[in-house]
């Protein structure tokens, strides 16, 4: 299996990813809300940037399990390369995911404001949630690292077709480039695992459903510096000032986050005429 085949299966694979996807992801919400606490508000604003931070440390400790059992279990009634298959099956971890590599996400919530969120996110309501516009946000937010921009999938079943349609088209591919011999099946398999990985770091269970998030995922690589803040590594992404469309301010933030002093950091940071309201719930 020549670099031109892989090539060519690689973009067959990654091209049938896009068609399964488009239709959860061609029509984002308008808004996405970004709960934070106070210095985090504050910290956002000063620097222009938004905090990732390496899913090892996100308050979710099986992130990334979920998704593997999905492949698990639709790859185990499939008629894949059977190495292949053993090799999911024995997975402890999303491919490797928080060990062999890491990914780092920033979190935002498409059903607006909702009172868990600023209780669980915006420290008790003392925070902030800084509302941005979906494209200003995913035209602005990557600062020359590799990210992507995509709404969480809850829904089981949709999931279980999604990994479904991803095997069954990369089986089909294989008889269909009539890929044969250990190396070669391995090698396309391995591009395989990274379309089944691009899928299930999505998948959430239905239990968090009730968050409706939508994430930015920014990769690691050699271009990606993480650095530490309060005990968690974090990477930075950049963020247009035109992509804020308001602040609101917690029910029970302090005088260091009134109005006023809301409106005055805004246009001290160049933020211009963003307006900042008070939260309805």
């Amino acid at each position: 299996m020549g670099e031109s085949q892989i090539e060519s299966a690689r973009q067959e694979l990654r091209r049938k990813h896009s068609e399964i996807w488009d239709p959860y992801e061609s029509r984002p919400t308008p808004e996405l809300f970004h709960f934070t606490s106070p210095q985090g508000f504050c910290g956002i604003i000063e620097k222009h940037e938004l905090w990732c931070t390496d899913v090892s440390h996100v308050s979710d400790p099986r992130e990334g399990d979920h998704g593997l059992s999905v492949v698990k279990s639709v790859v185990k009634r499939k008629s894949v390369y059977t190495p292949f298959k053993e090799s999911v099956l024995n997975l402890d971890s999303l491919f490797g995911m928080k060990r062999a590599w890491t990914g780092y996400i920033a979190c935002f919530c498409s059903a607006g404001e909702q009172p868990y969120m600023w209780q669980d996110y915006a420290s008790g309501c003392t925070g902030c949630a800084l509302v941005f516009d979906y494209d200003a946000l995913f035209a602005g937010a990557h600062g020359g690292k590799r990210y992507a921009l995509f709404p969480m999938q809850y829904d089981p079943e949709i999931q279980t077709r999604q990994i479904e349609q991803t095997v069954d088209h990369a089986i089909h591919l294989e008889r269909e480039l009539e890929i044969s011999g250990r190396k070669h099946r391995e090698r396309y398999w391995a591009e395989v695992e990274f379309i089944l990985m691009a899928c299930a770091i999505r998948f959430k269970d239905p239990s968090w459903s009730h968050e409706q998030e939508v994430r930015l995922w920014v990769s690691g690589g050699p271009d990606v510096t993480p650095f530490e803040a309060s005990g968690k590594r974090r990477v930075s992404a950049e963020l247009e000032a035109s992509s804020l469309k308001r602040v609101i301010r917690g029910r029970t933030a302090g005088d260091n986050l009134s109005i006023d002093r809301i409106t005055d950091l805004l246009k001290q940071h160049h933020f211009g005429a963003v307006p900042v309201v008070e939260a309805a719930v």
